[in-house]
């Protein structure tokens, strides 16, 4: 599962600057007077105006325990508001509600649980998924469509779990495309790969993922040999065309990190799938080795 930490997800900073708070959390003169219009007392406008102000910077609204208290004294101080504060915790729960109704109505924000909110959280990761295979990023990509659409953040574990079912179906339809364009005869040559070969514990999928060596007299023939036994595998742009280069790249490193073994534990569609990406990628590594680029500015003659 994709880790807050590395996701797009708004969070408080572990300390706040003066800098971070004037910034951040001084309410304008136009909020100072939706506040006294919406309740009367210090004390509630002071509640009113951290939950604004907190939903200002994190699109959503943080549990009352979450919320420094560096936050709730700065806002006291610019409401000149004397004594201690009243904690957000002691709100009754219908005080709450109607503070958070009146921020979203004075931002436009529409709440997002509901089928307009998850609806758009879903279509942001299935055009994302096209593209991205990683978790965190279809998180990422989520946050951004709904603020785009001025929609409240849910939970992180919602984006998550969201995210996860978007990218399990993805994967599926990924594998169910590449292993349907193969013909039987490219499929059982595939297989062919991950059967040992006789008098050796090495298979040829082994051979595949060998590193060419560095260019040289000595070892330019094996280079050769390689790059013609790789070109010699068969069309494997095909299975792969119209895919995304990042997903190319995910296929090919998901290759590339098992061996053959591993690969066999897969059930059959599964187990394709990640060959001819590697294919594809080995035999460019090996041409490149081959056939070095000629220079931008051909040689006087």
């Amino acid at each position: 599962m994709a880790a807050i930490e590395r996701s797009a997800y708004p969070r408080f900073a572990s300390r706040l600057s003066t800098r971070e708070l004037v910034r951040h959390f001084t309410p304008a003169e136009a909020e100072l007077e939706w506040a006294k219009s919406k309740v009367r007392g210090l004390r509630l406008q002071h509640t009113s105006l951290v939950n604004l102000k907190c939903f200002q910077l994190l699109h959503y609204f943080p549990a009352d325990g979450d919320i420094p208290s560096e936050v709730t004294t700065h806002v006291a101080t610019v409401l000149s508001l004397k004594g201690s504060a009243k904690p957000l915790r002691e709100l009754s729960s219908a005080t709450r509600y109607r503070q958070h109704a009146a921020v979203r109505q004075y931002l436009n924000i529409s709440p997002f649980y509901g089928k307009k909110g998850r609806l758009v959280a879903v279509r942001a990761a299935q055009d994302a998924a096209l593209i991205v295979h990683q978790r965190v990023d279809l998180v990422n990509a989520i946050i951004d469509e709904l603020v785009r659409q001025q929609y409240e953040l849910p939970a992180y574990s919602t984006l998550e779990n969201i995210a996860d079912v978007v990218a399990s179906s993805g994967e599926s339809k990924l594998t169910n495309l590449v292993d349907s364009r193969l013909p039987d005869s490219e499929k059982v040559a595939l297989d062919a790969l991950l059967a040992g070969q006789e008098g050796s514990q090495r298979s040829p999928f082994d051979r595949i993922k060998q590193s060419p060596r560095r260019l040289s007299r000595s070892n330019m023939e094996a280079l050769i040999d390689q790059l013609t036994w790789l070109e010699g595998l068969g069309d494997v742009d095909r299975p792969l065309a119209g895919l995304a280069t990042q997903k190319v790249r995910y296929l090919t490193s998901h290759g590339m990190t098992l061996d053959a073994s591993d690969i066999k534990d897969l059930n059959s569609s599964k187990r394709r799938v990640p060959l001819p990406a590697t294919c594809k990628t080995c035999s460019r590594w090996a041409a490149t080795s081959v056939r070095p680029r000629r220079p931008s500015i051909s040689p006087l003659t």
